[in-house]
């Protein structure tokens, strides 16, 4: 009877044994996926966060050249390359991630551009991804253990250019004495098309017999003749700091004699004449003495990190403003660019692009095109014919 009462208690043992490790292994997976659920699910929620920031900055940049699908593809990549995802660089397929829409801001609906209609498009959606398709999932710690090691993470982001664009902005400030605006499409004369706007984020001054063939945005509006609406901006005006991308390092500076370059500066004495042809080129400072003559035969960017100082006569190819554009872009270090100064004593067309630097123009030739700048300051007999073609001089907002 001792025997067999302790086999029975030994078996009961083994049972509750087996029972307590069946448990443990319950319990253990259970631990894993409350585990996973918190751990890597809060993990893979801040990659999103991550990417998403990647992917706004990427269409802001993109909108903000939306009429030039390549140029606004290659903006897309560079700003998405300059956030990080899980330590790692944002990359973006241009061809893939970036498309080109109409939007309409009523509806909150878009309709897909493709071929020929790109630059038609008024937005940009940017889609920032990890994915295994991609090679690049997000790596799971303890969803591993239960099977899972890898999650696929997306954010789209899609920037629009306000409606309403502009000829003039200053984001900071507007000062403008004598000056006239007003608009046209390139190709034609000046003109007195009423779509020559301006706007601000802060003050607007006008004076000395100033007047606005178009609409005026800004916080306080003081003096001139205006021939549209006066009222303050509906949200603030942003735009994205100037970027030199890849021409920053690979650019067609060569092309330039080395009499007027040194090293990445450039100048052009008085009296000085000098073609040359289109391209990208990338300047610290950029200096034209009076009475010099710079011509492009073809289109051009200029891109300067420095201070910019035009004088004299510029000639843009076939006198159309999207033939000749300067950006002014922050330098190797980081640094802000500097100051732009145009005095203009016969017609400049060109698209200036300058959200951090302040923009003094003086002289009584006119500019064909836009100006953009941080505080812009015109004085002298001079107008602006905003070029209706350009695209990217609305603000740019992020929609969705």
């Amino acid at each position: 009877m001792w025997v067999a009462k302790s086999n029975s208690n030994l078996r009961h043992r083994r049972r509750h044994t087996g029972i307590s490790l069946l448990w443990t292994i319950v319990s253990i997976t259970a631990f894993c996926a409350i585990a996973s659920l918190a751990i890597d699910y809060g993990h893979a929620q801040v990659v999103k966060s991550e990417l998403r920031r990647a992917a706004d900055a990427a269409a802001r940049a993109a909108a903000s050249q939306v009429a030039s699908p390549a140029a606004a593809r290659q903006l897309a990549y560079d700003l998405a390359h300059q956030n990080t995802a899980d330590g790692k660089p944002v990359d973006v397929i241009p061809s893939q991630d970036v498309v080109f829409i109409t939007w309409d801001p009523t509806a909150r609906t878009y309709k897909i551009l493709t071929g020929t209609d790109e630059p038609k498009a008024n937005a940009v959606i940017v889609t920032a991804q990890r994915t295994a398709a991609r090679g690049n999932p997000v790596s799971l710690m303890w969803a591993g253990l239960i099977g899972r090691g890898a999650c696929d993470v997306r954010a789209i982001s899609i920037a629009a250019v306000a409606p309403e664009s502009y000829g003039v902005v200053g984001l900071n400030s507007i000062s403008m004495t004598g000056n006239t605006s007003d608009s046209y499409w390139s190709g034609g004369a000046g003109g007195t098309g009423n779509s020559g706007n301006i706007a601000s984020n802060g003050s607007i001054t006008l004076s000395g017999g100033a007047t606005i063939h178009g609409n005026v945005r800004g916080t306080s509006v003081s003096g001139g003749t205006v021939t549209g609406t006066v009222s303050p901006l509906a949200q603030p005006l942003s735009f994205p700091p100037g970027d030199a991308g890849s021409y920053a390092t690979t650019n067609d500076n060569a092309l330039i004699p080395a009499w007027a370059i040194n090293g990445t500066n450039f100048a052009l004495g008085k009296n000085k004449t000098l073609t040359i042809p289109g391209g990208n080129y990338y300047f610290n400072n950029f200096t034209r003495a009076s009475g010099s003559v710079l011509s492009f035969t073809g289109p051009a960017t200029i891109y300067c990190y420095g201070s910019f100082a035009m004088t004299g006569q510029t000639n843009t190819a076939s006198n159309i403003p999207k033939n000749l554009s300067l950006v002014m872009c922050t330098g190797p270090t980081g640094a802000l660019p500097g100051d732009v100064t145009i005095t203009a004593g016969a017609a400049l067309y060109a698209n200036v692009y300058a959200p951090q630097s302040n923009v003094t123009i003086s002289g009584g030739g006119e500019i064909y095109g836009s100006v953009l700048g941080q505080n812009v300051k015109m004085s002298g007999t001079g107008a602006i014919h905003y070029d209706l073609s350009l695209k990217g001089t609305g603000a740019i907002t992020i929609v969705k």
